[in-house]
This record gives structure tokens, sequence and C-alpha cells, in this order.
């Protein structure tokens, strides 16, 4: 929800929940396994006009050419209601990466000795990471940064493990170097994680089994300075990505708590999905992972989307790949909460509210919608919170639904949610806030910025001037 302001993020099916309070439970102390993602290969598009049965015939009913190898093919359901980026999203970005440019102007990054690096992983074109490294830089703080598609070349990382001392304590070290400088990975402070740890090294299926090999040789390697590091303070830790990245746990947790959330089937057996239809009138399909491409120009999203009659005969379509269907929730506006540590920022976005407002409010047109901060009722802000601490996150974006009985709707929580949309139209200092956590950890207050006289606040104006206004 709310990627309308960036290609990745997730989705807005919903409907209505009811309301349950109790009890918290006793939080779990088991940590989730972590397993490598398995990404499907890219579908050429594809589009369905033909008429169908009633939504409510039989699974039995279906002709013979609804069977998979026929005229419909292995196409998964979901994957008929793809679109391509807006043109307006395809023009290249702008990127200002004040690591390189003080390397380039000031100094290269090098070891030190002193414990006091931010390191940031992320991608090449990351305006959000362009952002927090320059509030981190004008607070005269070392950042560095690692754009994973730099890696295994030009980029090398280096990790040695070897036997303690007398005491028991492990020895190791690290290095990563990039063609920017050089980092003692010991002596990292804090980790943003900003990369989705799903698709750390690559949305795309490599092309051949060596590039298979190396995704997953890279995957392990990641792993092993995630543990090697971890004691330094990271936004978010690794294995509170992997558990908090499934839809099922967020849901439970959410119900657990007391937040309403939708009815919500996932299945790939079509009478299931026939009698979840039948049942709920008002059925949305969206995806776990609703972005399809090998490149930018290529790459196409699954929004949210209603099922209609017209959709009757494609259902069949569901034995090809899970489905994900949800009752859709009566909406007065999308709510998008953004947790930084302790802190809490809350802005509610409306369309025009004229009946031609998409499902999906990333396809809202922002410059036609109504985007303001606001203050959530008590009870809800407390909800969002323990949500995210027992999730183990540092960062959290949850997108809710306020209903037009201002009941509020718990949809998803995007543990790498877009913001920097919302910095610019509410003016919340939402990189301020990240970037103040990473230097003095949870729940520290803000940290002020140098004087004027400080000689990064030039690049700190610059990079405002050109490209904060052109999010």
């Amino acid at each position: 929800m709310f990627a309308r302001f960036g290609v990745a993020g997730g989705s807005v099916a919903r409907g209505p929940g009811r309301s349950r309070r109790g009890a918290e439970p006793a939080a779990t102390t088991e940590r989730p396994v972590p397993c490598l993602p398995i990404v499907a290969p890219a579908i050429g598009r594809t589009s369905w006009k033909e008429p169908g049965p009633r939504l409510d015939q039989d699974d039995d009913d279906r002709s013979g050419d609804d069977v998979p190898g026929t005229s419909r093919g292995g196409l998964p359901f979901a994957l008929l209601f793809a679109e391509p980026i807006p043109v307006e999203r395809l023009t290249p970005r702008h990127r200002y990466d004040v690591t390189a440019e003080l390397a380039t102007n000031v100094r290269r990054p090098r070891p030190t000795g002193r414990r006091d690096k931010v390191l940031i992983v992320t991608s090449k074109y990351d305006d959000h990471a362009d952002a927090v490294a320059l509030e981190l830089v004008a607070r005269g703080c070392a950042v560095f940064r690692f754009d994973v598609e730099s890696f295994p070349a030009p980029a090398r990382l280096s990790l040695l493990i070897e036997d303690g001392a007398a005491d028991g304590r492990v020895r190791w070290q690290g290095t990563l170097q990039t063609p920017v400088g050089e980092l003692a990975l010991t002596e990292v402070r804090s980790v943003w994680l900003r990369r989705r740890i799903l698709e750390l090294f690559g949305l795309v299926p490599p092309p051949d089994d060596a590039g298979a090999f190396v995704r997953r040789e890279s995957d392990a390697t990641f792993s092993g300075l995630a543990a090697l590091a971890g004691d330094a303070f990271w936004v978010s830790a690794p294995h509170a990505l992997w558990r908090a990245e499934s839809k099922f746990v967020q849901l439970q947790l959410a119900v657990e708590l007391g937040l309403a959330i939708p009815r919500t089937l996932v299945t790939n057996d079509p009478a299931e999905a026939r009698a979840f239809v039948r049942a709920v009138p008002n059925t949305v399909v969206k995806a776990f992972r609703g972005q399809i491409g090998a490149t930018v120009e290529s790459t196409r999203l699954i929004y949210a989307n209603r099922i209609g009659p017209e959709h009757a005969a494609d259902l069949d379509l569901v034995r090809n790949g899970p489905c994900l269907l949800q009752e859709e929730v009566p909406k007065a506006a999308d709510v998008r909460v953004t947790v930084i540590g302790g802190r809490l920022f809350a802005t509610e976005l409306q369309g025009r509210g004229d009946g031609t407002d998409p499902l999906d409010c990333r396809k809202l047109d922002p410059a036609g919608a109504n985007c303001r901060a606001i203050d959530l009722p008590p009870t809800v802000a407390s909800l969002c919170m323990r949500l995210v601490d027992r999730l183990a996150l540092e960062f959290g974006a949850i997108d809710l639904v306020r209903t037009p009985d201002d009941r509020y709707v718990f949809l998803e929580i995007n543990v790498n949610g877009q913001w920097l949309w919302i910095e610019k139209l509410t003016r919340m200092p939402i990189a301020d806030a990240i970037a103040s956590l990473l230097v003095k950890g949870r729940g520290a207050p803000a940290v002020a910025l140098p004087t004027s006289e400080h000689p990064t606040n030039a690049l700190r104006g610059a990079y405002a001037a050109d490209v904060l206004t052109r999010v």
C-alpha cells in the first residue's frame, strides 16, 4: 500500500473485521528459521476478455477449456490483473549519494579503529537512503553505503572467524570494499537494512545455474555477516524481518492484539475460491509479492482488484498458483502509520470522493489526493506501537483503513515501506527520526542538527533543492 510513490510496496485488499480486545499473550522466544526465497519467473503480458459463467457456478461445472494446458494455459489467476508501470514513473531516477560525494571531494572512507560507523544496505537508486545518509552526515556521523547491485563485483566482502582466546570469546574480522572506500565491519555501530530481506540480491531469477549458485552463496554470506555483527544495532534485525514479512504472522498478531482485520483466504483450490466469492460479495484479489518483470521497463504491478462476474470462468486459474482473496473494507480514508523506534507518524490519504477513486490507493494521483498528518485515537496508536514491538522491528509502515463509522481496520505492515513521499507532502521529519535512531539507538531523543557553519550543510541544502522536491 502507498507504493504509488515507489515501485515496491504492499497491497490494499481489505475488508471489515471485528475488533477484539483482551490481554496480550506472552511474547514467544522462538526464532524463525530463515530460508532462501523462491522467485517465480516473469510471465508475458496477457489479458482476458472472455465472458464466463456465474460466480456461483460450482467448480465441477467448468468447461474443458478452463483446464490448465488448454487455451488459458498455466497462468496464475492474480496475473490477469498485472499492469505495466505508468509511463510517468519510468523516468530515470536521480540519485544523490552523499557518501560518494564526500569520498570524491573530501576523503575516502577507511578503517579508523573507532566503532562509530553506520552501514546502510540498500540499492543504487534509493532516494530514501539518499535522504537518511545526508541527515547522518549532517550530524557528523561516519556513514558507509553498500548498494547490493555492486556485489559480488565490483564490491568485495571478506569475513574471517577463528578460535577465541582463553575466555572463549569469538574472534572475527571483516572488510567491505566498494568503489567509494573501505569499511572494517567490526567498526559498525548501526545497520540500516533498507533492502528487502526476501529479495536482498535481486528480485529477478538468475539467468543460469552459475548465477543461481552465486545468488545462494551471496545470501549465505550476508547471513554470516548479520550473525557476526549481531551485536550492532539493526534497523531492523534480519531474523525479525524474515518473520514479519509473513502476512499470516501479521494478521494473526494483529488479531491477538485487538486490531480488526479483513476476512482472508489463500488457496489454489478453485472450489474454495468460488465458495469464498459466494460468501463474500465484495471480494478483492491481491498478491503477496505484487511485482514481476526483469527490468524496470518490463515490470508489471498487481494492484488490489475487485472480482466481478466477468472473472467467474477465470477462477479455475487459481489452481495454477496460490491466490490471496480478501473482503473489501468500506473506506473513508487510507491511513499510513510509520513507526520508528518509539516515535509514531500517522498520515491520512483521501481521494476525491466522487466515486472515481481507485480501489488501490497506490493508483491515486497524489496531486488530486488529500494527504495530511493526523493524530490517531490513543488506543489505535498504542496497538500499532505494540504490533511493531511484538514483531521485534525498529521500523514499520502500517497500513490501515478508516471506515465511514470511524473504525480502524488493519491491512498489513511493510517492514521496508516507503515514506519519503509522506515527508514531502506533510513535512513530518521522518528522515530525521531514522537518522536519530541509527545514531543513538531505540528510544533516544532526536539529535539536533549542527550549526549553519557545519560544512555538510551546503550538501544538505543542495540535496533538499535537487532531490526532495522531485520525489
